[in-house]
């Protein structure tokens, strides 16, 4: 990661012996679509950004649980961009989950397991009004779209149980 990059900076501050924090230098800072930074399990992910990777450092403390997250700001992305996000984190204003899988990178757990824990989500924001777009329906629509239909889709199944409920819906742009 490249310090000119990113706007975003942390740094370590221990409290008593072994335990570090990160906190944000800037929080008001943007960076740019894409731009990506570590935090420490104990800091919150920006509004705007979302968690894509964990794993564990001892510049975080003395843990067996993943303990260090890697954030990507995602404000200022184009409408129909798609990204993968860790669901530790909620979607950003704008964006939606259009299918929930398991990725290793998101094992945020001193007990991993293979349940679906990863996000692909798709930008909504800039569509014009009366564009239809299909999302899984664990999230509310945006701001301006509203539901049309709710039906079955595999990759929108977030339990490793099957199921055959209705889980996506398509939503409409009218405003």
């Amino acid at each position: 990661m490249s310090p000119l990059r990113t706007r975003l900076r942390t740094a370590a501050v221990v409290l008593g012996t072994a335990t570090a924090l990160a906190v944000p230098l800037s929080p008001a800072a943007q960076a740019a679509p894409g731009d990506t930074t570590d935090l420490c399990q104990t800091s919150w992910t920006p509004t705007g950004w979302v968690d894509v990777q964990w794993w564990n450092s001892f510049s975080c403390g003395s843990t067996f649980s993943p303990n260090m997250k890697r954030v990507q700001q995602l404000t200022g992305y184009p409408a129909g961009t798609t990204v993968n996000a860790c669901s530790s984190s909620l979607p950003p204003a704008g964006w939606v989950q259009v299918a929930i899988s398991y990725s290793s990178a998101c094992n945020y757990s001193a007990n991993p397991s293979f349940n679906k824990n990863s996000w692909q989500l798709k930008q909504l924001t800039g569509y014009p009004v009366g564009t239809v777009v299909n999302a899984c329906n664990s999230s509310l629509p945006p701001s301006g779209w509203v539901q049309l239909n709710e039906y079955y889709d595999s990759g929108c199944q977030s339990s490793s149980v099957p199921s055959n409920s209705k889980n996506a819906w398509q939503l409409k742009r009218v405003s």
